[in-house]
């Protein structure tokens, strides 16, 4: 399987956002920290169908763009349960640091990952909770 990577570096944080693209047009948005914009007009601008957004952790960094995406194309959100409390607190650190509109997902929005391997289109995925 040919796959296409694309990389967005985030302000404040310098945190990066990938988009992993296969040869049928599926992509799976990485943590979408704060760049919604760009992570919609990158994946229109490709022609590209988004499957899932896949959150390595909840550290608001990592979080902050993700409902506009997750809203705008339908796609489900996955973390793992172990970052259900991170993932509370995101929303103040986020103000407190970053000083401007938080769009991260609470708790009810996500689709926990409890298993060790995921099938999401086209794309298996190996999970591996690290701590």
């Amino acid at each position: 399987m040919t796959l296409t990577f694309e990389k967005l570096t985030n302000p404040p944080f310098a945190e990066h956002t990938h988009l992993i693209a296969n040869e049928l047009g599926e992509c799976l948005v990485i943590d979408p920290g704060g760049c919604a914009e760009e992570v919609l007009a990158l994946m229109d601008r490709a022609g590209w169908q988004p499957l899932a957004i896949l959150l390595t952790h909840g550290h608001c960094d990592h979080v902050a763009g993700v409902m506009p995406i997750a809203e705008q194309t339908g796609v489900p959100i996955y973390l793992h349960p172990d970052d259900r409390q991170i993932l509370a607190t995101s929303a103040f650190y986020w103000n407190f640091i970053a000083k401007e509109a938080f769009f991260g997902p609470s708790w009810s929005d996500i689709t926990p990952i409890e298993a060790t391997a995921l099938t999401i289109g086209g794309f298996n995925i190996q999970v591996l909770q690290t701590p």
